[in-house]
């Protein structure tokens, strides 16, 4: 995947303008509002036959839904990585070895 950018003084400032118990609590939000996007997605583009089509929203507008949730998560993701101080190369070498679990597992490989 390519990479994302959000500023990091965006990020900071939103850290530090508001209560850090009021951000968790939107980053918390922001993850189950994409949860919900990806499975009106499964319940009425996957699945149209067994819960029948979404009659208010077409499939484009629930992809669209989706793609904006995405772009919340990934805001409070840089979030996260910020309050808690997180590493670059720390992350990314746990991306990595998880990538590489996730690859040997879709290849029948155990560990």
């Amino acid at each position: 995947m390519n990479e994302i950018r959000v500023k990091i003084k965006n990020l900071r400032n939103m850290l530090y303008n508001y209560c850090i118990e009021d951000r968790t609590t939107v980053i918390m939000e922001e993850l189950l509002e994409l949860a919900q996007a990806i499975s009106k997605y499964k319940r009425y583009i996957l699945n149209a036959e067994d819960y029948g089509k979404d009659k208010r929203h077409s499939e484009n507008e629930i992809l669209a839904n989706i793609h904006e949730e995405m772009a919340d998560v990934l805001i409070c993701l840089g979030l996260c990585k910020e309050y808690f101080d997180i590493d670059n190369e720390e992350l990314q070498e746990i991306v990595d070895k998880k990538m590489k679990r996730n690859v040997n597992y879709m290849n029948g490989v155990k560990k």
